[in-house]
């Protein structure tokens, strides 16, 4: 197996020819790479004298930018060895972690050190670290902060591009978590330059403190059906559109109590709400709960799923939005309309596990809505034709596989057919596609949507149509 150890450094002088000699006395890498990260000092040259492959950048971008600029210049290896540049001596301690990676036990290996008394703060970077990975990953770590790693391609492939600052290691842990694969920590005896609980070691874990709350806002990725990890949750553009949109349309008085006015702004409220439900379900959604019945099965054991909160939030949000429209008293109609739009939403949400798949059926249902609508008024609002417009614009990242819309994106689809079929479509129609959406739901709780479609030949075209073919 190649192994690439890649050691970005700045300011590290006195200590980074100490780490590269190491490594290279000890055999554990087939190429260090050291990536001085603008350093004032002979970082560099002192790197270069001990053996290493230096990359002198220009601009400095932080750990984590060093990292990805080291990846970049590392070309074909098996094995990633991601070491700090203060390490020095005990820089010999990686074989630790490259062992259980070179043999097939774990993706992800990481060093956990032992505390110096008297260092480090009072575990508020450490504890927020610990926290989002146990949260997004599913995994309660020791070191979330070690930067002593050892992985393989895949579990690199996953985490990439990686996160520039000091929420590299937190971003890293968790992408790899999410993307199913292992992480093992390994006790070693590395020694690194420590911080104090004075005011330079306090500025610095501020810093990481903050650089560490970023990753919870760091876009979310997640494998898809081909097993390629894309950003994922990308449907929360829909979100902020009709944010921004109704806060502009709000200002200028477009909003209001007139017919027009109160439509959208349900549609926008209906889908800043379900953007949100489902973008919580996306980050913090487990795999254990397959389908409604195994959300209320979760239930029975006690545990709430964010799959169920979605599932109650928006028929909730979708009761509330039929009854402002109509400015009519609650009454039964109205459950039954929240009902149908409820159930609309679910519908998309088991159609989004293929590229261009939610968004083609969204084009196709809204086509047969406007065909059968007698409310010629909705499709005059440009309320609509934004959020229209924004399925068009994201339709052909999703078909090609960049990026998936995730609950946060199929949940708005579902929305806004559900809400435009109650308003615009006659008694008959409504409770026509109301019976479809449920029959769309009951069917799923036995049968893959995705072998029907494979199954059916028309549905398989339609479905493969522009779709660029796994290679």
């Amino acid at each position: 197996m190649r192994v690439v150890a890649l050691i970005p450094a700045y300011n590290e002088a006195g200590k980074v020819g100490l780490t590269v000699a190491a490594l290279r006395e000890a055999a554990l890498a087939d190429q260090i790479i050291v990536i001085d990260d603008k350093s004032t000092d002979s970082t560099a040259e002192e790197a270069a004298a001990a053996g290493a492959d230096v990359i002198r950048l220009t601009k400095n971008v932080g750990k984590g930018g060093a990292v990805n600029r080291g990846l970049k210049a590392a070309g074909d290896y098996d094995v990633v060895l991601l070491i700090d540049a203060d390490v020095t001596a005990t820089a010999t301690e990686a074989g630790k972690l490259l062992a259980p990676v070179q043999k097939g036990e774990t993706d992800m290996a990481v060093a956990i050190l032992s505390r110096r008394e008297g260092t480090g703060g009072f575990g508020l970077a450490l504890g927020l670290a610990r926290r989002l990975i146990r949260r997004r990953g599913g995994l309660d770590v020791t070191a979330p902060l070690s930067g002593q790693r050892a992985l393989t391609k895949t579990a690199v492939a996953a985490a990439t591009p990686l996160a520039t600052d000091y929420g590299l290691e937190t971003a890293m842990t968790i992408d790899v978590l999410r993307a199913g694969l292992r992480v093992t920590e390994v006790p070693a005896a590395f020694t690194h330059s420590y911080t104090y609980r004075d005011m330079a070691g306090f500025r610095h874990r501020g810093r990481q403190f903050l650089d560490i709350l970023k990753v919870m806002f760091r876009w979310p990725r997640g494998k898809n059906y081909a097993g390629q990890m894309i950003p994922t949750s990308v449907g929360v553009v829909f979100g902020g559109v009709a944010a921004v949109a109704g806060l502009l349309w709000l200002f200028t008085g477009a909003l209001g109590q007139s017919p027009t006015g109160r439509f959208v702004t349900a549609l926008f409220l209906l889908t800043i709400s379900l953007c949100g439900l489902g973008w919580a379900d996306d980050v913090y959604g487990g795999q254990q709960a397959k389908g409604f019945r195994g959300h209320l099965r979760e239930l029975r054991r006690g545990r709430i799923t964010t799959g169920l909160i979605k599932a109650g939030g928006a028929g909730v949000a979708a009761i509330i939005a039929v009854w402002y429209v109509t400015g009519e008293p609650l009454n039964l109609g109205t459950i039954v309309n929240g009902v149908i739009i409820a159930l609309a939403v679910n519908a998309f949400n088991l159609l989004d596990l293929r590229p261009g798949r939610s968004l083609k059926w969204f084009m196709l249902v809204i086509i047969f809505l406007a065909a059968l609508s007698t409310g010629a008024w909705v499709w005059q609002l440009p309320g609509v034709w934004l959020m229209l417009f924004t399925a068009l614009v994201l339709f052909p990242f999703d078909l090609r596989g960049k990026l998936m819309l995730g609950d946060a994106g199929s949940n708005v689809l579902g929305g806004v057919v559900g809400l435009l079929a109650v308003i615009c479509l006659t008694t008959g129609p409504k409770i026509t596609v109301g019976i479809i959406f449920l029959l769309v739901n009951i069917v799923s709780e036995r049968w893959s949507f995705s072998r029907i479609i494979a199954a059916v030949g028309p549905l398989r075209w339609l479905d493969d149509l522009g779709r660029p073919h796994a290679k």
